[in-house]
Parts: structure tokens; C-alpha cells; sequence
């Protein structure tokens, strides 16, 4: 249940859905009132936000490495070597 609840809370999701939908509904519906080369600049521009949403995200921590970060054990600096500052 978690996992839906956070697949429908996406913005990558429903950016997809967004293009799907458009590329389902101008093939279905072949007249409606965009033709193919704006409903390819709307996929193009819905890919470009759904990978910067993603690289965004890759830049948040994620509660379950602030969990493993807080249980891990302190690591020590290497011993310097003689002559090195």
C-alpha cells in the first residue's frame, strides 16, 4: 500500500501519464487539435522535467540511508603518512 501511495504522489508518474495520455488520445482521436510535431514537443519537454525531477530526487536523502548513516560506525581517518600535511 505504501508503495502506491508513493508511485500516485510521484511527479515523474503523472508526467508520464500527462504524455501517455496525450500520445493514446491523438492516436484514437486522430483529429483532435494537435498535430503530431506539437504532441512530440510535449513528450520532449515531459521527459526533460521527468529527469530533472529524477536528479533532483537523487540529490534528497532518503529516510532509510538516514537510518543506516545514524547505526554506522564512526569511520577514522587513515594515519597520515610522514612528510604529508
Amino acid at each position: 500500500m505504501e508503495k502506491l501511495k508513493h508511485l500516485l504522489s510521484s511527479r515523474k508518474f503523472w508526467a508520464a501519464v500527462v504524455g501517455l495520455g496525450m500520445i493514446i488520445l491523438k492516436a484514437y482521436r486522430p483529429e483532435f487539435p494537435l498535430d503530431e510535431d506539437q504532441i512530440t514537443s510535449l513528450v520532449v519537454v515531459l521527459v526533460g522535467y521527468m529527469l530533472g525531477v529524477a536528479v533532483e530526487d537523487a540529490g534528497l536523502p532518503r529516510p532509510r540511508s538516514i537510518s543506516i548513516l545514524r547505526h554506522a560506525p564512526a569511520q577514522t581517518k587513515p594515519p597520515k603518512e610522514s612528510g604529508q600535511e
